[in-house]
């Protein structure tokens, strides 16, 4: 059997691994992304115990969860530290032939819009990501019961 990370180098430490559910994901996109020769240049640990795979010819990573893969997007002439999430189900087929649609898109074009996704704009503040909203989104929510 072929080892699925084979020519991915994983930056974790075996007592901090991403969840086994993250690491499923993760290598049935390797997988995938093996027969498209669109490996990623190396594997890391998210903050949360997700599989973040990156490129360094690419300006985008894949987070992969528990339940979904996020496809993070760098603008490369952006103001400011901005960039897209666009989120795929992972239980969802068609939604992982979208990503990978999208990142052999990217990887050919460079960066372009993203159909098929739910996006949401991110500002990096030192190593977390906030959600950025140029403009209002949601009005206050009253989290009271009805009366």
């Amino acid at each position: 059997m072929t080892d699925i990370w084979k020519n991915v180098p994983r930056n974790w430490p075996e007592a901090q691994q991403p969840s086994k559910a993250s690491l499923s994901n993760a290598e049935r996109l390797l997988v995938r992304l093996r027969t498209m020769n669109l490996l990623p240049d190396h594997a890391s640990r998210g903050y949360w115990p997700t599989t973040i795979l990156s490129w360094s010819s690419v300006p985008m990573d894949i987070e992969v969860f528990d339940g979904d893969f996020e496809l993070y997007i760098y603008p490369p002439k952006a103001p400011g530290p901005l960039f897209d999430v666009h989120s795929f189900d992972a239980e969802d087929e068609v939604a992982l032939n979208e990503l990978l649609e999208n990142v052999k898109s990217l990887a050919i074009q460079g960066r372009e819009s993203v159909p098929g996704s739910s996006v949401h704009s991110f500002a990096q503040h030192g190593d977390r990501a906030v959600p950025y909203h140029p403009l209002p989104v949601l009005g206050p929510r009253n989290l009271s019961s009805p009366q």
